[in-house]
């Protein structure tokens, strides 16, 4: 049995605010995550979430970066900690 239609859409709604509302730190010097690839790819899950559609969890596990090390990048591992909550928030609302 799946969820209500409204509590659907208020998870999306709390998980679309949990994206846009993530910081990660930065490193130089050391491989982090290139900021530009990890913005681009949460604008396209919001989208994919405001149309309250399912969202494919292998989108999400799948999903890989370029590595900076000159300039600026995201942590590692704070970016991958947000992933893994989009992942198991998409698992459980196929």
């Amino acid at each position: 049995m799946g969820a209500e239609p409204h509590e659907a859409a208020g998870g999306h709604a709390a998980m679309i605010s949990r994206i846009r509302s993530a910081k990660f730190r930065t490193v130089r010097f050391r491989p982090g995550y290139d900021d530009r690839e990890v913005d681009e790819f949460l604008d396209r899950l919001i989208a994919a979430l405001s149309g309250q559609g399912p969202l494919d969890p292998a989108l999400v596990r799948d999903r890989s970066f370029s590595l900076t090390r000159w300039r600026p990048g995201y942590v590692q591992a704070d970016v991958q900690a947000l992933l893994d909550d989009v992942q198991r928030f998409a698992e459980g609302h196929r």
